[in-house]
């Protein structure tokens, strides 16, 4: 069957001529300026003549460097030919933050924020504090700080033994008294 298979594509190939041999494929190869005398040696050209077949042309590497040469290109400075130039291409674009990302991101520097108020609130020194019936007052820095009073934009809120809480601006912050 294989036999059979090889002898009707044989017969189709030479007598019908579906695959053209001869002269055409010579032409085709001297149209794109191809030439025997410039491809190939005098020792190919008389094995090829013995053997009765074409002689295999130069490589696709050697005709491109030919035509570099010609072209008077340097194939030496030419990058990676599958990678496109970012000109071409562009700089990928950062993606848009989701509302939650930017909620997380807001939260995230007002809490910052809130913990650099409470530290610098917390350089001041407590030296006394006295209960009344009033609430109270705390002197701080030696000035005397009634409850419901603000200093540094917070309000004392409250007066104990040994401590004084002031608040405001979403924070709170509790000063004591030094401990000997």
């Amino acid at each position: 069957m294989v036999l059979g298979i090889a002898a009707a594509v044989f017969f189709a190939d030479r007598v019908m001529g579906w695959i053209p041999l001869g002269p055409e494929q010579a032409a085709a190869s001297a149209s794109l300026g191809i030439s025997l005398d410039e491809e190939y040696g005098e020792q190919m050209r008389e094995t090829a003549a013995m053997a009765n077949f074409p002689p295999s042309p130069r490589t696709l590497a050697d005709r491109l460097d030919d035509l570099a040469g010609s072209e008077g290109l340097d194939g030496m400075s030419v990058g990676d030919a599958f990678c496109p130039a970012p000109s071409w291409v562009g700089q990928p674009k950062e993606a848009a933050p989701t509302p939650d990302a930017v909620e997380a991101a807001a939260r995230a520097a007002a809490e910052a924020a809130a913990q650099a108020r409470v530290r610098q609130f917390r350089q001041h020194k407590l030296t006394a504090t006295a209960i009344g019936s009033d609430g109270g007052m705390a002197i701080i820095d030696g000035q005397c700080i009634t409850v419901g009073r603000a200093m540094d934009g917070l309000r004392l809120v409250s007066v104990g033994r040994g401590s004084a809480t002031f608040a405001g601006e979403g924070i709170e912050v509790t000063l004591r008294l030094p401990t000997d």
